[in-house]
């Protein structure tokens, strides 16, 4: 994933990124960023993770006598990893801290 504000690449499993709290700073510009999850994407994405899983795996899956539900929360969990995306939070932090 890269940076809105410096376009620096930043990976998913980053220290910057798993920190606690919705805003994050970036490594980089240390300036306010929020990972946030693209509905559209996932959308596009769980269509065909769906027809793949009931086509081609599930039939696989129980001809091994494994169980097709815990495989499929793997597989749409593996997909709303692929939607996440890092957004400018500058103005969401300017708006909450003037709140309070």
């Amino acid at each position: 994933m890269r940076c809105p504000h410096c376009d620096a690449v930043i990976r998913l499993f980053s220290k910057a990124l798993n920190k606690w709290g919705r805003v994050k700073e970036c490594p980089c510009c240390q300036k306010k960023i929020k990972l946030s999850s693209s509905v559209k994407s996932y959308v596009l994405f769980f269509i065909p993770a769906s027809i793949t899983h009931v086509l081609f795996l599930k039939p696989y899956l129980a001809a091994l006598s494994i169980d097709g539900g815990s495989f499929a929360l793997f597989w749409y969990v593996m997909v709303l990893l692929l939607t996440f995306r890092l957004v400018d939070a500058e103005d969401d932090f300017d708006i909450v801290s003037r709140r309070f």
